[in-house]
């Protein structure tokens, strides 16, 4: 079987999903990214993926800075499907941050395209300015390290 993505750039799962090595044996995906380091990414070309109904696919991986092994699903025409995956990752973060950071965009239970536009680009332009504030509170004052490592969260209290 031959799957057919159109175009787009696809994450699978890297320690659960197999591919196919250069032998054609199946092996899981992280150990085919095993000997990258840390920003570099490589690709597989088309590989088999999948044990019990395999089908064939590009494919691509990468291990991020944090030392994560992403592993992605891409058509043939695309060259650069780690730029485009980082991109769309952004846009992500963007949406995870209004939803449940703060802005709680899905509580306004708006339904009509043109106002859902206009919010949107409302609750982008507040996101960078309360962005900007944090950094530059975090300038003046500088948060501490809990033992973890992490800087301590401070959470505004919800409205009722």
């Amino acid at each position: 079987m031959v799957l057919t993505l159109g175009v787009g750039v696809f994450r699978i799962k890297e320690n659960g999903q197999y591919i196919s090595n250069t032998q054609g044996k199946m092996v899981k995906a992280q150990t085919l990214c095993r000997i990258l380091k840390r920003g570099e990414s490589i690709s597989f070309g088309k590989r088999r993926i999948g044990k019990t109904e395999p089908y064939e696919v590009f494919v691509s991986g990468l291990r991020n800075q944090a030392g994560e092994i992403i592993i992605l699903m891409h058509s043939e025409s695309i060259n650069n499907p780690c730029e485009i995956y980082r991109q769309r990752w952004q846009i992500e973060v963007l949406f995870r941050l209004l939803k449940s950071g703060g802005f709680d965009l899905e509580t306004t239970h708006i339904m009509k395209p043109e106002r859902l536009d206009t919010l949107l680009g409302i609750l982008a332009i507040a996101l960078v300015f309360s962005a900007c504030a944090g950094l530059s509170y975090e300038d003046h004052k500088k948060i501490p390290l809990k033992k973890h490592g992490y800087r301590e969260k401070k959470h505004c209290p919800r409205r009722p």
